[in-house]
């Protein structure tokens, strides 16, 4: 049975640092890994000051409206008092 080996040799990769095999792979992994969380962490800490600012205005506008209210009847009521 001939003609059945390898077509190509072997590469030979020479290692230049002390990390074992799949070492760098693993790392890189790792940092990708770290960078998402990072990436949804500062997305989710901007959703919340988004919702944080929208609670605050729709809080002011209320406490306006009410305010607005207020003085309504409090003219109201004097001018039924005077009547």
């Amino acid at each position: 049975m001939t003609g059945e080996g390898r077509k190509e040799p072997v590469p030979v990769e020479v290692k230049l640092g002390r990390g074992g095999l799949g070492r760098e792979k693993h790392q890189q992994q790792k940092k990708e890994q770290n960078y998402a969380k990072r990436q949804r962490f500062h997305a989710e800490q901007k959703n919340m000051f988004v919702r944080r600012m929208n609670e605050k205005h729709v809080n002011r506008n209320t406490e306006r409206d009410f305010y607005k209210s207020q003085k309504v009847c409090e003219q109201l009521d004097s001018q039924s008092v005077g009547n």
